[in-house]
């Protein structure tokens, strides 16, 4: 790295880590009483200062216990090795006492060259017109205090929100992790159900995750969580309780279900029950659902299930999945079915007046051409919204889905571009033109 930017990489850090310590020195404090804060900074060689081991039951706090599946003793999820030196994202962390502390930035900006011109929002496509769309823009912190307390807290600008976009509450959690059996967390966190669900939004070897999870999934509720894992991995167990969960008024299938961090509390919707059993018996499968570093064979699987008694709808759902990691290949199979039925009085406003079932299955595959580099994935989708659609007609949304897609990471996968081609084939009815081509360039720390 040239001279120069290093300086400018210390440089802000520094500068960072001085607005922190301003910031906690209390109202009583001397003026010639120093704040400890301690700053890694990049020397030349890029080589990272000395660095304490994390105790054995350390896990990251990127993403709530869901992800932590994919943890083990002694490893920090997203954090990977540089060539000749320790994770880059040390650079960025701040220590202050029993405190510590680093930012997350997740930055998608997308360009369509082609869209269909029978695409919507509202139907799951990516725009409604060839152009640009900025799918998101999300900043917060994630930490650790005492070596025991994980937490996180982010907002994000999300152009899934349809109905009314703007900066929402992502993640809002903090929990108890000192002994791995038994770990509790409470906030706005992820639904433990589906593992393309839990993978992070800028971590997916496509784009967009899956039509038919985008669908089904629960995602981010308020609510508590319990978790445990034995044998290094080999047996994982979660299990929460959380706000219920309602779907949009309009009722569309593609837009999935409502997220609300329940800063107004629980005002119309019941309760989820929610759990996820996954096994990972030759060790983490990593943060990523591709095979970035061309890894030893690994496979993981998991099994979900939630139940909600919404105040509009009930539902409930199942999955199952598969991932395998070998030599930089990746191959995922996943199941998901829901079942929701309207309530005879229901609190809000809604468009569903019979139960539902759904299904959709994915099977993706890909491989890293050039290890940490270049990567091809394909991916397809069958999906039948709702198998109790009357006649011979069938569901108008009942289609199969096909995406393939290239990719290309640089400075550890914080840096990625993207290139997706998308296809729908409408089973019943007229055919759309729906299909669309999606470049996207991503900022992930």
């Amino acid at each position: 790295m040239p001279a120069l930017a290093r300086a400018l990489i210390s440089g802000i850090v520094c500068g960072f880590a001085g607005a922190l310590a301003a910031l906690a020195v209390p109202t009583g404090a001397r003026a010639d009483e120093p704040v400890q804060v301690a700053v890694a900074s990049p020397p030349a060689q890029l080589a990272p200062p000395p660095l304490t081991p994390p105790p054995p039951h350390r896990t990251a706090a990127r993403r709530p216990p869901p992800a932590r599946e994919e943890a083990v003793e002694g490893e920090v999820e997203g954090e990977e090795p540089a060539e000749g030196g320790a994770p880059f994202k040390d650079y960025l962390r701040l220590h202050a006492g029993p405190l510590s502390i680093e930012p997350e930035v997740l930055m998608q900006v997308q360009a369509m060259p082609y869209v269909g011109a029978d695409s919507t929002l509202e139907a799951g496509d990516p725009a409604d017109r060839p152009g640009f769309r900025f799918r998101r823009a999300r900043f917060g912190f994630e930490g650790r205090l005492f070596h025991r307390i994980p937490f996180e807290i982010n907002a994000e600008f999300n152009s899934d929100v349809v109905t009314s976009p703007g900066l929402i509450l992502h993640d809002a959690w903090f929990g108890y992790d000192r002994f791995r059996y038994v770990q509790v967390f409470v906030g706005t966190m992820d639904v433990p159900f589906s593992r393309s669900a839990l993978i992070g939004a800028g971590d997916g070897a496509l784009i967009e995750r899956p039509f038919a999870v985008r669908a089904m999934a629960p995602f981010h509720q308020l609510g508590a969580r319990l978790e445990g894992h034995f044998f290094s991995g080999g047996l994982n167990y979660t299990f929460g309780v959380f706000n219920g969960l309602e779907r949009p008024p309009s009722d569309i299938f593609f837009s999935g279900y409502l997220e609300n961090p329940g800063f107004q509390g629980n005002r119309f919707e019941g309760l989820t029950y929610a759990g996820r059993l996954t096994t990972e018996p030759l060790g983490p499968m990593g943060r990523t659902m591709e095979d970035l570093h061309h890894g030893k064979l690994k496979i993981a699987a998991g099994a979900s299930a939630f139940y909600s008694n919404g105040g509009t709808v009930g539902a409930v759902g199942l999955g199952g999945d598969v991932l395998l990691h070998f030599r930089g290949l990746h191959v995922l199979g996943e199941f998901l079915a829901n079942r929701t039925s309207p309530t005879l009085q229901p609190t809000q406003p809604t468009n569903q007046s019979a139960v539902r079932q759904s299904y959709g299955g994915v099977a993706e595959a890909g491989y890293l051409i050039l290890k940490e580099r270049l990567g091809v994935t394909v991916r397809f989708e069958r999906i039948v919204p709702n198998t109790q659609s009357a006649g011979s007609v069938g569901d108008p949304g009942d289609s199969w889905i096909v995406t393939g897609g290239v990719s290309y990471h640089l400075l550890n996968d914080f840096l990625k571009a993207q290139l997706d081609y998308t296809h729908r084939e409408e089973l019943h009815g007229p055919t759309l033109k729906n299909d669309s081509v999606v470049i996207q360039a991503q900022l992930n720390l």
